[in-house]
């Protein structure tokens, strides 16, 4: 009688569980479309675009200028590509692998030095990247943008000494200046265009 009980028990909970658990889920980041992680991706890739625009636009890099280095990223984008595709390959590779198949090791081992080839061609094509687009700003700019970079490194050192909360407060107050800033762009756009 206490077997029954506690399979009856077990089943229950068992049960409970997999009717309540898709209720407690997390939906998926874009109200639960499935497979939307790929927009991720594309976002990722627009932002780092924006972030070259925002860049060139602060050292104030001509219209020629603009264009080479337009061609250059529009150049290595099949390559980056490549690399993509070979990350993903890899992936669904170790995924497929069975821990228990006697060459595993061998195949791990295989896999893992793909892993460090395609790590390393990545390295040298984003240094080659960016060394092209620097051969193509002048002095007076990759100065500016090494300015640039020193004062992000300070800002970085500056809040990994904060505490949690004082990181949190620090960037609410750099998030409001940067939106009053772009409302009084927006606002300087439209008195410019009137």
């Amino acid at each position: 009688m206490k077997k029954v009980n506690v399979l009856l028990l077990g089943t229950g909970f068992a049960l409970a569980t997999a009717i309540a658990a898709p209720s407690f889920a997390k939906p998926h980041h874009n109200g639960g479309e499935k497979g939307s992680h790929h927009q991720g991706e594309r976002h990722s890739q627009h932002r780092g675009a924006k972030k070259l625009d925002r860049m060139l636009a602060k050292v104030n890099a001509t219209d020629e200028q603009k264009q080479v280095i337009a061609a250059i990223m529009a150049a290595e984008k099949p390559v980056k590509e490549g690399l993509k595709e070979r990350r993903k390959a890899l992936r669904a590779e170790v995924q497929a692998l069975d821990p228990m198949s006697g060459d595993y090791s061998d195949r791990v081992a295989e896999l893992a030095s793909v892993k460090a080839a395609i790590a390393s061609e990545s390295f040298v094509q984003k240094a080659q990247l960016k060394q092209k687009i620097a051969l193509q700003l002048t002095p007076e700019q990759r100065a500016q943008l090494a300015e640039m970079k020193a004062k992000r490194q300070q800002k970085r050192a500056e809040l990994a000494s904060m505490t949690k909360e004082e990181r949190m407060a620090f960037r609410a107050e750099r998030k409001a200046e940067r939106k009053a800033e772009r409302k009084a762009e927006r606002q300087a756009c439209r008195a410019e265009s009137q």
